[in-house]
């Protein structure tokens, strides 16, 4: 099999001589995966209130932030944020292997384990829903909670801290922002993976600068989400020709061209346990609609 390296996405590959070979049925192969994005939660985030005659269960907390925010760098950062959730959708979308709706809700990294316990109970059909669920300040209906409970990944994206600072000496203004991801597998409401992501920038301008750190995000995401054990795509090949070794896969899982893939083969031990062997590397030289061609 193989697996990719610098850091990016994980590929693996049993490494076989043809397709009639006993060994394909073996195989390991990835499915397009659903993932469904909130938007980006932040100190300062506009809130849609709900209807007061509308009636509702509240769970979860009303947004507390950690440390003190000047009510100017909160309005820098709301000018700064500008598109970041498109920007957020694109990286999973640019990747090629995931089907993405994107959601209208934000989530708060401190509500998500109130907001999957209520997923729980709403698919043991142990949480009867009014017209709407209350998750913070986020109002969430029957229907999306149908919506959710199908099999997605969620993926949270929460500001956890953010800053601006004048350098006197550099004459020019410094922003830090750290965004926090978690990822939550709906089939069996597990959170499999978290991290925070940290991006700064430097402008004489103060909105520029906050946004350079804005922008800075999606890159990060995507590095870190190609190193997720879940995220990491499992495959074969279908043959090898001389040099050449025809993969299955190829833009429409997210291959790309360069992609670079350790060769891992799988044996038994004298022992009987199953272990695995780096026997070689391939780098991807073409990449098709369904399959790729590495040597």
């Amino acid at each position: 099999m193989l697996k990719r390296q610098r850091g990016l996405a994980t590929v693996v590959l049993f490494v076989i001589l043809a397709v009639s070979s006993p060994y394909l049925s073996a195989q390991e192969f990835s499915e397009r995966k659903q993932v469904a994005v909130f938007r980006l939660s932040y100190y300062g985030e506009p809130r849609d209130p709900v209807p007061q005659s509308q009636t509702y269960i509240r769970i979860g907390n009303i947004f507390a932030y950690s440390r003190t925010v000047e009510s100017e760098t909160t309005e820098i950062f709301q000018q700064a944020v500008g598109a970041i959730d498109e920007q957020i959708r694109s990286v999973f979308i640019n990747m090629g292997r995931f089907d993405v709706i994107g959601l209208t809700q934000r989530m708060q990294e401190s509500n998500v384990n109130a907001f999957v316990s209520a997923l729980r109970s709403y698919r043991e059909d142990t949480l009867e829903i009014p017209e709407a669920v209350l998750v913070g300040e986020q109002a969430f209906t029957e229907q999306d909670f149908e919506r959710l409970v199908g099999g997605f990944v969620l993926v949270i994206p929460s500001v956890s801290f953010y800053n601006l600072q004048r350098r006197d000496r550099e004459q020019d203004y410094q922003a830090t922002i750290e965004t926090s991801f978690t990822f939550v597998n709906v089939e069996d409401f597990s959170t499999i993976g978290q991290f925070f992501v940290e991006t700064s920038g430097t402008d004489d301008n103060a909105v520029n600068a906050m946004r350079r750190a804005v922008n800075g995000i999606p890159g990060q995401l995507e590095f870190r989400v190609r190193s997720m054990p879940i995220f990491q795509i499992r495959t074969g090949v279908l043959e090898i020709a001389g040099r050449s070794v025809i993969m299955e896969f190829g833009q429409n899982m997210g291959l790309q061209r360069g992609d670079e893939y350790a060769v891992v083969q799988r044996r038994v031990t004298s022992t009987g346990h199953t272990t695995q062997d780096e026997t070689g590397l391939l780098v991807v030289e073409e990449v098709r609609e369904e399959f790729s061609i590495g040597r």
